[in-house]
């Protein structure tokens, strides 16, 4: 069927260039939500071995594709195949680098110091004898106190009771003798000396019961003060023992984590002068160079290139020790600290105790 108009038929095919180094952008943009639960997930994987991102060299894929056609031939003055070799033992290296200090890192950890094994320190048991040794030998003077006063107001009970039934007696006999003269006479007069001498004796027993519950009260609460101060200056003593025992293990931690670092610099520095000699024998034995200059030269370059490798791997190292040795003094920091807190935890809880003793305390006498 002929058309009535001419008709033009486009075909128009859009198609989006993304950069490698920008994939992740649109990654992100096309699904954030994914996006941003795996690179949670792998911040806390690389959390848990240790690494940060900014440890990370990233490569991009576009340094390990193929070179553009003008440089197929030769690069930097070498074959295509030597290069493309060299580009790739250079990411070898940094991977190997990264593997290294990840190592160096799950090393430097040092564990976090615990206080039961420093009570467990000869010092500090044998303070603690010490300690039981003291509180004993107050309990003993204090028992050795309460039965002298037991003693001594257990006699003056007696000598009153002994004086009242002598009294009680003299007069028994007194009314008997008074009796048999004045039969009359001394039943009047007679009849209200009982009754005075009984109050005048109950008088005297119940001031002395009162004064001997005071005495003795006195004497409990200044036996459970004495106790309280023993107590509160142990404490502290213990504290500050245990102060100096976490100070010693400290310092043995840092010292460790010197010689640890000086030791990863130290087998950094040997791996790197191996390298160099490798790469250096490697262009020795390079058959494809055929001149003295050219050999001379690509020793130069690789020099160079070594050269600002090395610097990179031992500033990462250098930035790394300092981080980790920041991270341990911090550490024993709020590590004593927290001993100090707990030791007025300690002593606020035995002031309370005492405290409370003091107020549960009741007027106490022995029978």
């Amino acid at each position: 069927m002929p058309m009535v108009l001419p008709c033009l038929f486009v075909r128009i095919v859009i198609k989006t260039y993304v950069p490698d180094e920008l994939s992740g952008l649109v990654d992100a943009l096309a699904d954030p939500r994914a996006y941003v639960s795996a690179q949670e997930k792998r911040t806390e994987a690389l959390y848990n071995m240790g690494v940060e991102d900014s440890d990370i060299v990233e490569v991009t894929s576009s340094s390990l594709k193929t070179p553009s056609n003008k440089s197929m031939l030769r690069i930097n003055g070498g074959p295509l195949d030597q290069n493309y070799e060299s580009l790739k033992s250079a990411v070898l290296s940094k991977d190997s680098a990264r593997s290294n200090t990840e190592a160096t890192d799950g090393r430097q950890k040092m564990e976090a110091i615990n206080i039961g094994d420093l009570k467990k320190d000869k010092c500090f048991q044998k303070l603690v004898r010490k300690f039981q040794k003291d509180m004993n030998e107050l309990k003993k003077r204090h028992q050795k106190q309460r039965g002298s006063v037991q003693k001594q107001q257990q006699m003056t009970v007696d000598k009153l009771i002994c004086d009242s039934y002598k009294q009680s007696k003299w007069r028994t006999v007194a009314n008997s003798a008074g009796s048999q003269k004045h039969q009359s006479l001394s039943y009047m007069k007679s009849e209200p000396i009982p009754h005075n001498v009984d109050m005048t004796n109950n008088y005297k027993m119940k001031s002395l019961v009162l004064s001997q519950t005071d005495e003795w009260s006195s004497m409990m609460r200044r036996h459970e003060r004495e106790c309280h101060d023993l107590r509160r200056s142990q404490i502290k003593e213990e504290f500050e023992c245990l102060g100096k025992l976490l100070q010693d293990a400290q310092k043995q931690q840092m010292n460790m984590l010197k010689l640890r670092l000086e030791a990863e610099n130290k087998d950094l520095k040997q791996a790197q002068t191996k390298k160099s000699m490798e790469d250096a024998r490697a262009i020795q034995q390079d058959k494809n160079i055929k001149t003295k200059a050219e050999r001379d030269r690509r020793i130069k370059e690789m020099n160079e290139k070594n050269l600002k490798v090395f610097c990179e791997e031992r500033k990462r190292l250098a930035i790394k020790a300092q981080k980790h040795e920041e991270q341990l003094m911090k550490r024993h920091g709020e590590q004593y600290e927290q001993l100090e807190k707990d030791a007025e935890k300690e002593l606020e809880l035995e002031e309370m105790s005492h405290r409370e003793t003091q107020l549960a305390s009741k007027p106490e006498f022995i029978c």
